[in-house]
């Protein structure tokens, strides 16, 4: 064996591993023979100055580059969002701007609150926003900390108020819950008693609690699950409050006025910005100077819509 590695160790480097055909060699020769072709198989060639250049490149923009790009919503080809823009606005106006690199909007809606009360030092009266925003963590910093009246919708809430909703008994939603009991009452009167908590922390470091409840030996398990174990629920309690209250203002004759004004504000001014201005591609990187060039775009775009009022347009 010692005389097959030597050989294939003279075939790749040449002579300069001096042996003759005899199988005595000793562990001397072998030590020596493993060294040279270790050193050969691990030295790195020479990289040329342009080499070198792109690897100073490449290591600048790594340093400067976002986490994560969003995902291609369209589907067209077109190149992913690195950064993502927030915007609050007032009759058109831009009167609040963020630069994140969260590819999701729940992320982005406490800090973009905290930059608005650093500069207005307040947080308003109202919040406004689409489903992106409506997480339990977000809920909690409406509701609770800066108490606003948030009109915020929750991913099911469209769904939630359909007839075919309704209709699906075996949703956890649909379910009946016994408090005395803590369970919950499917439509065969079989009872999904509580199993255990589940103390979860987010990757925004957001510490949440969810009951699971189960059920066992129900002879319709098969109309309700397709899995081969028993049907098993989980159900965030307080998240399940703070939908319950923002469903109730949703629905209330003030959101009716304040959801046809939301499709016509941040909508309408980054449709001016991106279409009608050609802004589509920030020309610089990094967080600080992704953020002073869309401050210089809203800045025009503030001042072009005020002289266009002040002309009577």
């Amino acid at each position: 064996k010692v005389h097959i590695v030597l050989q294939q160790a003279r075939d790749v480097l040449g002579e300069e591993i001096p042996c003759d055909d005899t199988p005595e060699f000793t562990h001397e020769d072998v030590r020596k023979a493993l060294t040279i072709l270790k050193e050969k198989m691990m030295q790195k060639p020479d990289k040329t100055k342009a080499e070198h250049e792109l690897t100073k490149t490449l290591k600048h923009l790594e340093t400067d580059a976002p986490e994560r790009l969003k995902e291609d919503a369209m589907l067209n080809g077109q190149t992913k969002p690195a950064y993502n823009v927030q915007i609050a606005t007032h009759g058109q106006y831009v009167t609040n701007y963020g630069i994140f690199q969260r590819p999701a909007d729940q992320g982005t809606l406490i800090p973009f609150m905290q930059s608005y009360k650093a500069r207005y030092g307040t947080y308003g009266k109202e919040a406004i926003a689409d489903s992106g925003y409506g997480s339990e963590q977000n809920y909690h910093f409406l509701f609770d900390v800066i108490k606003v009246s948030p009109y915020v919708k929750y991913n099911m809430f469209h769904v939630s108020l359909r007839r075919s909703f309704k209709k699906r008994i075996f949703l956890v939603d649909n379910m009946p819950y016994n408090a005395d009991e803590d369970c919950f009452i499917c439509p065969n009167g079989r009872k999904l008693t509580f199993w255990c908590v589940d103390d979860t922390v987010s990757e925004l470091g957001y510490k949440s609690s969810i009951k699971k409840y189960c059920c066992s030996d129900c002879p319709y398990s098969g109309q309700c699950r397709k899995g081969r174990w028993n049907r098993t629920v989980q159900v965030s309690v307080r998240n399940n409050e703070y939908q319950a209250k923002a469903k109730a203002q949703l629905t209330s004759d003030t959101w009716v006025k304040r959801r046809g004004q939301r499709c016509i504000e941040p909508e309408a001014v980054f449709g001016d910005i991106k279409f009608n201005h050609g802004f589509k591609r920030f020309k610089l990187r990094g967080l600080e100077k992704v953020g002073i060039e869309f401050g210089l775009t809203v800045l025009a775009h503030n001042l072009r819509k005020y002289s266009r009022e002040a002309a009577g347009e």
